[in-house]
């Protein structure tokens, strides 16, 4: 819907369809997966234990421990310009 201009954001999807925008936001990011994971997914055929739920709760745990590692990234180089140019105090992202 969003991708033939009929909902220009969230929201407006979301109002739409009556459910929350948090919600549609971790529905989207789905779209992601890899096109034999889905086919599983509607052919009955995922992994035993593997659900909908237990998906998203992944997709958004890998999500946090990536921008875990990237903030992580980002005060290293920061650290290391500043020592670079001679300060010698930490940053902090």
């Amino acid at each position: 819907m969003m991708e033939i201009g009929r909902y220009a954001t969230l929201n407006e999807l979301a109002a739409a369809e009556k459910i929350n925008s948090s919600y549609v936001s971790r529905l989207l990011r789905l779209t992601l997966l890899a096109p034999g994971l889905v086919e599983a997914f509607l052919g009955g055929r995922q992994p035993v234990g593997m659900t909908l739920p237990a998906l998203m709760d992944g997709v958004e745990r890998e999500r946090q421990k990536i921008r875990a590692h990237v903030g992580v990234l980002r005060v290293n180089i920061k650290w290391r310009q500043r020592r670079h140019l001679g300060v010698a105090e930490t940053c902090v992202a």
